[in-house]
């Protein structure tokens, strides 16, 4: 449907008064909706003006612990070699926008497999130095501050800790990763949002993504 600014008053709204404005979706029609319907002093838990299409690169810029990433895999053979001699080599991890429950991930050991995966992507993925983590964790943050944390391990011969099979184990919240989280929000210019931090069998911790909005299932257990 086409939306023009005044439309929310003709459909009942309130003309005035404060409101609170949550996006409950993440597509783009959703998302220029939510523009078109904001005013000021209209209470939400972002900025619906900015525009989050490409959030890891603001999150690497903003010096949070990153996988090292390519956001635009080469079509060309040579080329697409380089990028992978950056990232470190195989095994890397393609990952496609915009799917959930671990559906956009896929490990690749070869040059066979990363083409596949990027074929069967259109090529509109990033590619990602795989990080060996024991599990994942998901915080939620909420105004500054973390509200709760929960640790995800994958099932046995899979990676994605947000894949079907995966599920909570009882660990200790590492040192860091509060802050990490806290960082992450406040780059995105949010108020809330689930962030996932994968944490590697040393210790290291290596932030994965920020999602908003995100599901608190898991943490509500």
């Amino acid at each position: 449907h086409m939306v023009i600014p005044g439309a929310a008053s003709a459909a009942g709204l309130p003309a005035s008064g404060r409101r609170l404005i949550y996006a409950a979706a993440t597509d783009r029609a959703a998302l220029l909706l939510e523009k078109l319907m904001v005013r000021p002093g209209d209470a939400l838990l972002h900025d619906p003006h900015f525009p989050c299409d490409h959030a890891p690169i603001r999150l690497a810029r903003a010096g949070l612990p990153m996988a090292r990433a390519v956001y635009l895999p080469a079509r060309d053979a040579e080329a697409r070699a380089r990028q992978v001699d950056w990232l470190g080599g195989y095994p890397l991890v393609v990952k496609r926008p915009g799917m959930e429950g671990g559906a956009g991930l896929r490990r690749v050991e070869d040059d066979a497999a990363l083409l596949a995966a990027l074929e069967a992507a259109g090529f509109h993925a990033m590619i990602e130095t795989f990080v060996e983590h024991t599990h994942c964790w998901r915080l939620a943050v909420l105004n500054g501050r973390v509200l709760a944390a929960t640790a995800m391990a994958a099932a046995e011969g899979d990676f994605r800790t947000n894949a079907p099979g995966g599920h909570i184990v009882d660990a200790a919240q590492p040192g860091g990763a509060a802050e990490i989280a806290i960082q992450a929000i406040s780059a995105l210019r949010l108020e809330f949002g689930g962030v996932d931090i994968m944490e590697g069998p040393d210790g290291t911790l290596t932030l994965a993504e920020v999602n908003f909005p995100c599901y608190f299932a898991h943490l509500t257990e």
